[in-house]
């Protein structure tokens, strides 16, 4: 390896005196590595041919490159390998091939390969369906802090789809990836707390969440939690918090938002209203 390495500090040094930018150093450094079989630099090169970053895009290429790594165990390649059969990006349409590139890396532990075959059992995409699969493996998945695979496996418990219903492994998982900040899911939990619907009826948690998800862009979330502030339910009420919500959802275009925003502007004062306008901005 030290013999290796200084012929490639030469290299970069000579190469950036005449102006090669340092992302052509790269990749003439992975292409090395790569061609003496280090997975991580045949991964990196594909994924520059693919991304076409530093070299012109090809996806011949990539996949070849992607292949080598993936041959030798590379989680992330066989993943990438997967999608791209899976949407037929630079290669035909398979499948069988997807199914089994990401069946590799998931049984390898790789937690992303775990939550596309989940869905491709759930979706039945190319294959039968079968839920009991998809939540065996949405479930790795999410045990590994996949959030998305969270929300998956919570809806598959509140729906009793492929597992036996249970509302309080269903609160359990949604509570986990709206944690990590899955809008979905914190706007679930909120719904579930607003109604009372498999959770203890609590207007502060559902308040909570609803700003959590409100605050992430989710349109119902703000028409909801205008609604809070405008009866102060939940949270204190506020007709400035109010405008201001609703405000936000009726730049998404929430018709009904529109309709209230007329309605309490009338009973506000100029002021109130310009702060929770800058407020909104």
């Amino acid at each position: 390896m030290r013999k290796l390495l200084l012929p490639l500090v030469l290299l970069f040094v000579s190469l950036t005196c005449f102006g090669v930018t340092l992302t052509d150093v790269q990749i003439i450094e992975y292409r090395i590595f790569a061609e003496e079989g280090h997975a991580v630099a045949q991964y990196e090169l594909g994924l520059a041919y693919h991304l076409g970053e530093g070299a012109p895009q090809d996806n011949t290429k990539a996949i070849k490159w992607f292949l080598k790594a993936a041959n030798q165990g590379h989680h992330q390649s066989q993943n990438t390998l997967g999608r791209l059969y899976q949407i037929g990006e630079g290669t035909t349409k398979d499948i069988a091939e997807a199914f089994k590139w990401y069946s590799e890396a998931a049984e390898g532990g790789y937690s992303k390969s775990q939550y596309n075959l989940a869905l491709l059992y759930f979706s039945g995409e190319g294959m039968p369906v079968d839920y009991k699969m998809a939540a065996e493996w949405f479930e790795k998945s999410a045990l590994q802090g996949h959030a998305k695979a969270q929300l998956k496996l919570a809806n598959m418990y509140v729906k009793g789809i492929g597992v036996k219903k249970d509302i309080a492994m269903a609160s359990k998982w949604l509570e986990m990836a709206a944690n990590q900040g899955e809008v979905a899911a914190q706007a679930v939990l909120a719904n579930m707390y607003h109604s009372g619907d498999g959770l203890k009826k609590d207007s502060k948690e559902a308040a909570r969440w609803y700003r959590k998800a409100a605050e992430n862009g989710e349109v119902n979330s703000q028409y909801i939690l205008g609604f809070y502030y405008a009866t102060g339910n939940g949270v204190t009420q506020s007709d400035v918090n109010a405008y201001k919500w609703w405000n936000l959802a009726a730049k998404q275009g929430y018709e009904d938002a529109i309709h209230n925003l007329g309605i309490l502007a009338a009973r506000m004062s100029e002021e109130d209203i310009e702060q929770a306008k800058d407020m909104s901005r």
